[in-house]
């Protein structure tokens, strides 16, 4: 709640208070009511809607009421019996969506349609104090699903006739109702007051009340660790103001990152324990970073079908101060001046031609654009000069060119670079930051995709030197006092003198340098590589250390350690990666030759995978030793699952349908046909039941089998025989997903009986992936199309009773799992990132974690 509402806010003083303006029209006026002796509002007539009292007079101005508060307190008695009260609250949820709850004594029951929400009213001719709980009341507002979007405040309220109204009286906080504030001095009265209200006194008369609450923590998820970096934007990895925090972007998630302090003395670290911290509110992709010392602020850029740019204040916590509409075609380089007064943008506009924006953030809650320009040059990356405030320097394809901001456009000037322009292109510039003033030589440095530097007096803008520093194209350059920085597709970073003699100190990588950026002391180099790692070069002591690594491609597959300690994920990168759950480090990789990995499953006692692949073939890993146990080549076809037993490993194949079990000490591989459609060859296993679960013919039917034989025990259907997506095991109970509807479905796996049915877990949208906890009470899922996580708490079969919208999944929720201690959440969407959460739930009881380690 915000401070100033805390703990009540008199809603008609506050107006007064404030000077918010109130509309009214018809018989309304305020008089001393005879029976209380209050001020109060008179609304009489027999037509409501010509006779009312708005507050504030525009629902749809700036600022409005905003009453964060959950209860509503109103003192209201009705005029006549005959005559009905009507009056209407307009509340806006999380999702900003404006709803309307009405009440009314001419209803009946309660009724959800469109935004409204129509509730029974049930008063007298006495005057009667209305509690009003708003998250209740938005729990009945079922259509549309607005009730799954959360509760924000009270915006505006609108009192029709006919009634008397005012604000509750606060002698109600001697029941219970407010809690009194700290005890002051005071002279205590000769006689204690006999006739205080007691809760006692007098019944309840809500015509509906709240259900028995039950424990939801809230927030029931939190964020713990991102594992990704988006290599392919080299604009978004930067220094802070110190050598010990840095950010870079995983998709659309802004991530500081802090380094932990150096130990040892070795040359290469690998990964160390990176804290993290998420700064989250943009809708797509990150583009670009950048941070200015000066003003302590970091911009970001998003790009997509809502191109904009955000402004960060880092002090205390990470927190988003403004947002500007950028670029109508996204953003591809953003670069703040040397004073953080002013922020350029370079990107395309609708036309797709490239256009430059300047911003005025000396005010940075208040951002003003300033300058803009079309130009027909690419432009890879520009930067404000740091020797006149005005000018700007641009390089990109074939061009290097300077720009003044002048009456709101950027007029430009190309350099003549004579042959060293064809088919060259520029990708990157710096100054150098010692020379300052009216020096006679003030160079500019530019980086080429011909593996040269080339460097520009600034005064008259004529090419001085080129200087060839790598075999590849070099696509990141930073210069600061004494020395430069570059990084090349040879995987080569080297760092030089300004006369680029002799290179002082060289880093080899695995893979191309994609970008680098010197920290604000000179002293640490942060280099980012298309493999997907971040590292940190210390250039007085020439040690490297590893602080991020990343998959480069999309992730499809991802199996959990039965100790809740590591998991592990496969990738269209070709990559086998074996994570920690706590710090998010990688501890093994593995490469395959193969096609990419479709399906994994981790062994319940061993540190073992089975990996199937897209060619058919199923390999078992041995994850300490890194070597391959198994090799089988059964399907014909990419294997769609694959589940594991206490001696046993399943899989199933997508094109032939096969359905075989590879035992431990068994020389040969029981196979059985299926008949389950394409993409339905998920398998589950359940080892107290020993029954394996797989999609029936048509989808019209979960096929039970026998773990041992592989024979059909029974098949369970749903009432109306929809079709269904096998979901798994819960409590010994099958789970499944009906089509088209997405309602869920819990059959028993003894009988075939339907125990519960469940509405869609997040309608709207296709379903990606639904996990629950081991008693069955809560439901994580997400769509495939939308960047939140949802958590469902499950009250009864007809009723979701509450649900969390958790953004940072940024590219939808393709996958979900729950770690065996009932606490650690990881998931991950169609991208390359895998997310790790929190879970504040009630931890499982030892009576419902289940043996999964039974032997088949």
């Amino acid at each position: 709640m915000v401070v100033w509402q805390h703990p009540f806010v008199d809603v008609f003083k506050h107006v007064a208070t404030v000077r918010m303006e109130t509309m009214s029209r018809g018989d309304v006026e305020q008089l001393m009511d005879k029976h209380i002796r209050k001020n109060v509002y008179r609304l009489r007539g027999k037509i409501a809607a010509s006779n009312y009292l708005r507050i504030p007079k525009d629902i749809h101005a700036l600022p409005n009421m905003h009453l964060t508060g959950r209860f509503v307190y109103m003192e209201l008695r009705r005029m006549q019996s005959s005559e009905s009260v009507t009056f209407h609250f307009e509340v806006t949820t999380r999702k900003k969506t404006v709803l309307r709850f009405t009440f009314s004594t001419m209803y009946s029951n309660v009724r959800s349609m469109g935004i409204n929400l129509r509730l029974p009213l049930t008063l007298t001719e006495k005057w009667t104090v209305l509690a009003l709980d708003m998250f209740q009341l938005l729990d009945l507002h079922t259509s549309a699903s607005y009730h799954r979007e959360g509760y924000e405040a009270l915006k505006a309220m609108l009192l029709c006739s006919s009634m008397y109204v005012r604000g509750a009286d606060m002698i109600l906080k001697t029941a219970g109702i407010h809690r009194t504030s700290p005890p002051k001095s005071y002279v205590k009265a000769k006689y204690e007051p006999t006739g205080v209200y007691t809760p006692q006194k007098y019944g309840q008369h809500a015509g509906f009340h709240a259900a028995n609450p039950v424990a939801f923590p809230s927030p029931a998820l939190s964020l713990r660790r991102v594992i990704g970096y988006s290599v392919e934007r080299r604009r978004a990895l930067a220094w802070a103001s110190t050598s010990s925090t840095f950010f870079y972007s995983c998709e659309s998630t802004v991530i500081v990152g802090r380094r932990p302090p150096p130990s040892g003395q070795s040359e290469t670290t690998s990964s160390p324990f990176v804290d993290q911290e998420f700064l989250l509110g943009h809708t797509d992709d990150v583009t670009a970073l950048a941070y200015s010392s000066a003003a302590g602020l970091l911009a970001s850029a998003q790009g997509g079908v809502s191109p904009s740019i955000r402004f960060w204040l880092l002090s205390p916590k990470g927190h988003c101060i403004a947002s500007v509409k950028a670029h109508a075609h996204g953003v591809d380089t953003i670069a703040f001046c040397p004073h953080g007064t002013q922020l350029c943008g370079v990107g395309h506009d609708s036309k797709r031609r490239t256009q430059i924006l300047v911003w005025d953030v000396t005010t940075p809650s208040q951002p003003v654009c300033v300058a803009k320009q079309l130009t027909d040059y690419a432009i890879a990356n520009i930067k404000f000069s740091p020797h006149e405030p005005d000018r700007l320097v641009s390089c990109g394809r074939e061009s290097i060119r300077f720009w003044r901001v002048k009456n709101g456009h950027l007029p430009g000037c190309a350099v003549v670079l004579h042959e060293y322009a064809r088919d060259t292109l520029f990708t990157d510039l710096d100054f150098d930051p010692v020379v300052m003033g009216n020096q006679p030589s003030r160079p500019l440095y530019v980086a080429s995709s011909h593996g040269t530097v080339l460097v520009v007096d600034y005064d008259s803008m004529a090419l001085t030197c080129v200087y060839k520093l790598h075999d590849g194209p070099i696509h990141c350059l930073r210069v600061n006092e004494g020395f430069c920085v570059t990084g090349a597709a040879d995987g080569y970073l080297r760092v030089w003198p300004l006369d680029f003699s002799d290179f002082y100190l060289e880093a080899s990588h695995e893979a191309p340098v994609a970008s680098v950026d010197l920290s604000v002391d000179g002293l640490h180099a942060l280099i980012g590589c298309v493999n997907g790692t971040i590292g940190m070069l210390e250039i007085s002591t020439q040690q490297y250390t590893t602080v991020v690594r990343a998959h480069t491609g999309a992730i499809t597959a991802l199996a959990l350690s039965p100790r809740s300690d590591s998991f592990v994920t496969t990738s269209t990168d070709g990559t086998i990666r074996v994570w920690d759950v706590t710090t998010g480090t990688q501890t093994y990789e593995f490469q395959d030759d193969d096609r990419a990995a479709t399906a994994i499953a981790y062994h319940p006692r061993r540190d073992v995978v089975a990996v199937g692949f897209a060619s058919g073939t199923l390999r078992l890993f041995d994850i300490p030793t890194m070597q391959i146990h198994e090799t089988y080549q059964q399907h014909r076809g990419a294997v769609a699952s694959v589940v594991y037993g206490r001696s046993a490993c399943y899989s199933s194949g997508g094109d032939d349908r096969q359905l075989c079990c590879y035992q431990a000490h068994a020389t040969t591989v029981h196979m059985v046909n299926c008949a389950f459609p394409d993409g339905q060859g998920h398998l589950a296993l359940d080892t107290t039941l020993k029954l394996v679960a797989v999609v029936g013919k048509d989808a019209l039917a979960i096929e039970l089998r026998d773990m041992y034989t592989l024979r059909i025990v029974r098949s369970v259907r749903g009432k109306h025989a929809p079709p269904l997506t096998l979901l798994g095991f819960v409590q010994s109970q099958v789970v499944a997903l009906e089509a088209p509807s997405q309602r869920v479905v819990f059959f028993c796996a003894t009988s075939g009986a339907t125990l519960h049915t469940f509405p869609a877990l997040c309608s709207g949208g296709p379903m990606g992936d639904v996990a629950f906890t081991s008693s069955g009470c809560y439901a994580f899922t997400g769509r495939v199309d939308q960047p939140q996580l949802h958590v469902v708490m499950l009250e009864t079969s007809t009723q979701l009773r509450a649900v969390q919208l958790f953004a940072g999944q940024a590219s939808g929720v393709t996958h979900i799992q729950l770690c065996a201690d009932g606490r650690t959440i990881v998931s991950y969407g169609a991208g390359s990132a895998v997310y790790v959460w929190s879970f504040h739930g009630p931890p499982p009881d030892d009576g419902e974690m289940q043996d999964k380690d039974g032997s088949p």
